[in-house]
């Protein structure tokens, strides 16, 4: 969350250019989730990075996550034919098949999905 944090106030990453999309969760007024879609840095224009997928511990296992993702890559189809995202947690490898995206060996990525 820190990195998310120091990217927003240098203006490294502020989710404002075209396809680029962020958006909070909140309950009762309390925000306890956040994420966001940029272009993938890696890859040419028609692909997005999901990125910044953030749920406070104490909302976790309600759906909260999977409604952001979902959220998330419904504005994307105009601008993005694959999403890519990277993960090294083993809960959350399980939780993006879950939800559709695809495995992947690479470098910079490790699910996909198209959209």
């Amino acid at each position: 969350m820190y990195r998310l944090l120091d990217e927003a106030r240098s203006g490294e990453n502020t989710f404002q250019k075209r396809g680029k999309f962020f958006c909070g969760v909140f309950v009762n007024e309390l925000l306890v989730g956040c994420g966001g879609v940029n272009l993938d840095p890696y890859f040419d224009t028609r692909v997005g990075r999901l990125r910044y997928i953030y749920v406070l511990r104490k909302f976790r296992r309600r759906g909260i996550a999977a409604s952001l993702v979902r959220e998330l890559l419904r504005p994307s189809k105009p601008s993005f034919k694959t999403v890519r995202l990277r993960t090294s947690d083993d809960s959350a490898d399980k939780f993006y098949d879950a939800l559709g995206f695809t495995r992947i060996d690479d470098q910079t990525a490790t699910h996909f999905i198209e959209i």
